[in-house]
């Protein structure tokens, strides 16, 4: 069931014996955005007068059954570039949002969409937490403890330590000049501040939860669990990661031959030594002997040893070829390698993040791996130990608390059940991410409940398995995905790209 779709232009359908939507091509319409207008807020704002006509449609189509005509039709009044689905009345305008969120109407709701905020610059000279006088006891936590950052304290993280969980109320902000490692076996809960800024590429933070046993998560739930190991910021809380900045993914410029050990990029920009790529698949998919090699089997990962321009040399050559497709599509090569990373331990203990605050979040080039509980199978078609609610990067229920939110250049591999989700909270943008060798659709919220104001800009979902496809695109005004890819979904039985 999906509930308070944003109003579309109805129109009668004798096929289907009753109203049907007709979605115009923004393209059409007079009314685009201007590229220094989507570079400053992150995306367009909502059109401010509906139009049937070729103005841009505000609002996310969801699914309402297969779609009669892809083109001008004679039902639609002869316009081009529509889109017209079966069976959808058009519902009040007014009765957008869900019960805890805004009362959204695209139509006349003037306000920024995702209004451009800047993150907040970490300060200097903390009092270091390697320093007894920092600590109100006169001595350093000792490892494994657990630890508290009262609201009037603020700490700079300046070495590896190990704690048995971790809550900030205050601020703690990793030493910008220092590799830091922060390990936690227990729950990191910020209701303070968590900063995560390196001053530069070879400075690496990491926060990361080790012997996490995911068979304890119980999911589900508004409030911290005790059994659900993870980062957690609630309330006032904020996250505020930076790492140096990069392309998070970008094409091949033609070709690529089986056994390549190099290649040209459009955009390499930040690549370094040592980051892991990956090469998409762009192979038609054929018997070898008795075995049906799939697409999603032509996935090359290998480890950058030169990088001059974008011309990127790695270690391992590539087994299959890479070919462009119809003179027009190369493959996609993603980096996953970033200098600051949160994560679980392994393939087999694995955390989560959940963020239900109110103030924006600040997410910005960094590696999420070994996140979202849950084991998915190269069949395809098993997929166990999903928790619900604890994914790799989950917005939950925060209305308008979070809008202004930034997701850019992020890295989310190696990840059990969904991925980036933005449930029931606005105005939140993702640019530039990846979500690599996970499963049960990586970019999703939940069905029937509202998201406004949402984009998927440069997003691409690679080799993802499970019970589900790579994209589900949910109810909510304005919503938008754009210049996105998804390659190498299996699934049990929806394993499109997008659903």
């Amino acid at each position: 069931v999906y509930k308070r779709q944003a109003p579309m232009t109805s129109v009668a359908d004798s096929s289907t014996g009753g109203s049907s939507v007709v979605v115009v091509d923004a393209s059409a319409g007079s009314d685009a955005p201007s590229p220094a207008a989507v570079e400053q807020t992150g995306r367009p704002a909502p059109a401010t007068t509906p139009s049937p006509t070729g103005s841009k449609v505000t609002g996310a189509m969801t699914k309402a059954g297969p779609p009669i005509s892809s083109s001008g039709s004679d039902r639609s009044g002869g316009l081009k570039g529509v889109l017209i689905v079966p069976g959808i009345a058009s519902p009040n305008p007014t009765s957008g949002g869900s019960s805890d969120g805004p009362q959204v109407n695209p139509v006349t709701d003037n306000r920024p969409v995702n209004r451009p905020v800047s993150p907040p610059t970490p300060p200097g000279n903390l009092p270091l937490w390697s320093d007894p006088a920092t600590w109100p006891d006169g001595r350093v936590p000792s490892p494994g403890a657990n630890v508290t950052i009262p609201a009037s304290m603020k700490v700079e993280l300046d070495q590896d330590v190990q704690v048995g969980g971790l809550t900030v109320a205050g601020e703690l902000s990793f030493s910008p000049n220092a590799s830091v490692r922060l390990a936690s076996s227990a729950n990191v809960v910020v209701t303070g501040r968590l900063l995560m800024v390196p001053a530069n590429a070879s400075v690496r933070h990491h926060l990361e939860f080790v012997g996490v046993r995911e068979s304890a998560f119980r999911g589900g739930g508004m409030e911290v669990m005790d059994s659900d190991v993870g980062l957690w910021v609630m309330g006032s809380g904020q996250l505020v990661t930076q790492g140096a900045v990069k392309r998070g993914w970008t094409n091949a410029t033609g070709s690529i031959s089986a056994g390549a050990t190099s290649l040209t990029v459009e955009d390499a920009s930040g690549w370094r030594v040592g980051d892991t790529i990956v090469i998409a698949p762009t192979a038609q998919p054929d018997f070898n002997g008795n075995k049906l090699r799939r697409t999603y089997d032509g996935f090359h990962e290998a480890t950058i040893t030169a990088v001059s321009g974008n011309q990127v040399s790695f270690d391992r050559p590539t087994t299959d070829s890479h070919p462009k497709v119809d003179q027009r599509w190369t493959a996609e090569v993603m980096n996953l390698t970033r200098n600051v990373i949160i994560s679980g331990q392994d393939s087999q203990h694995k955390a989560h993040i959940f963020i239900r605050a109110n103030r924006p979040q600040f997410v910005r080039h960094t590696e999420l791996r070994y996140l979202s509980p849950g084991r998915v199978y190269d069949q395809g078609y098993q997929a166990d130990g999903q928790v619900l609610g604890r994914y790799g990067l989950h917005f939950h229920h925060a209305a308008n608390g979070m809008r202004g939110t930034i997701v850019e250049g992020v890295s989310l591999h190696r990840f059990g059940n969904h991925g980036f989700v933005t449930h029931m909270s606005h105005g939140i943008t993702l640019r530039d991410t990846i979500a690599y060798d996970g499963g049960n659709t990586p970019y999703w919220w939940d069905p029937g409940d509202d998201s406004h104001d949402i984009l998927w800009d440069r997003t691409i979902a690679a080799r993802t398995r499970g019970l589900d496809g790579s994209y589900f695109l949910g109810s909510g005004h304005n919503v938008e995905v754009r210049n996105s890819v998804a390659v190498g979904s299996i699934a049990m039985t929806n394993a499109a790209g997008y659903k």
